[in-house]
């Protein structure tokens, strides 16, 4: 009869602990989507995060930018009941910045201005960081979207176990990105981290 308790016992355990394996510590819910270059990089923040403090995420967005989707989005996720929930707060009007730097770079270049005009814009796009570092831009500023996926995971991952918050708004930018460092940039762009 031990041995059918112990038994029986030992297969509770290990059916709650696969249960609890199943659960989900923190749902990413944004608006932006994990196959977007900008997103892309966010979201290996996220992954990176969740792995280095040992916490199971699921990242979530909707197919294409829709508010609707990202409320129902949010709505599943409450009913799943997660430790933590962690959403972007979407600016419809900031989607396509970077272009807009190089939409102004295109201009001078065809003006013959580029020196002459000092340019500097927000946001980062491939084309802009390797004008960057050809030096026909002064600056972009860079949101850092790597650490808006880390950090509030790492954040989190320390509050569940310690129960600590930073004070205040936790800043992952402006950083920038001069001719000086862009091939730095650019180097650890391709990798993911920017």
């Amino acid at each position: 009869m031990k041995t059918l308790y112990k038994s029986l016992l030992a297969f509770v355990a290990w059916i709650m602990l696969s249960v609890s394996a199943l659960a989900v510590d923190v749902i990413v819910v944004s608006h932006g989507q994990a196959n977007d270059p900008f997103w892309s990089v966010a979201k290996n923040g996220v992954d990176k995060g969740c792995a280095d403090m040992g916490i199971s995420c699921k990242y979530t967005a909707p197919a294409t930018f829709d508010m609707v989707e990202m409320a129902k989005l949010i709505d599943n996720a409450v009913s799943q009941k997660p430790k933590g929930i962690v959403i972007t707060l979407p600016d419809a009007a900031a989607l396509g910045a970077g272009l807009a730097g190089e939409a102004a770079l295109k201009a001078l270049e065809s003006a013959g201005k580029v020196g002459k005009v000092k340019l500097g814009t927000f946001d980062m796009s491939p084309g802009m960081l390797k004008a960057a570092a050809a030096g026909k831009v002064e600056f972009l500023i860079d949101q850092q979207q790597y650490l808006q996926g880390y950090l509030p995971i790492a954040i989190f991952g320390q509050y569940m176990r310690y129960g600590t918050m930073p004070a205040g708004v936790v800043m992952t930018g402006p950083g920038f990105v001069t001719p000086d460092n862009a091939a730095k940039v650019i180097k650890w762009a391709a990798q993911g981290y920017r």
